[in-house]
């Protein structure tokens, strides 16, 4: 699952302000570490021949989410209940956007 890195690191500082005091603002070092790990472990499981990787945006599952539950049908290749994995997405949980 893929998100907007700004609106993980704003609700990772929201929740960290929440058990201190402290800015509510995400760190750009911290945005530069994530940037990081992530491009590393696509590369890592890019270059995996016994692996495959669906990626998924959590704004366009959000937005789309029947877009984007029948690419995850036909990744995993099964049977699968679209319409019912589509209505267990809750938009009003969305909360911290970019």
């Amino acid at each position: 699952m893929r998100r907007q890195l700004d609106e993980v690191l704003r609700s990772q500082a929201k929740m960290l302000a929440r058990r201190e005091t402290g800015d509510t603002e995400p760190d750009p070092d911290m945005k530069r570490h994530f940037i990081l790990h992530l491009e590393e472990v696509e590369k890592l499981l890019d270059g995996r021949d016994d692996i495959d990787a669906l990626y998924v945006s959590y704004n366009r599952l959000v937005d789309a989410p029947e877009r984007q539950v029948g690419r995850l049908a036909e990744f995993l290749g099964c049977e699968l209940d679209e319409r019912a994995v589509a209505a267990a997405i809750e938009p009003a949980l969305y909360r911290n956007r970019a």
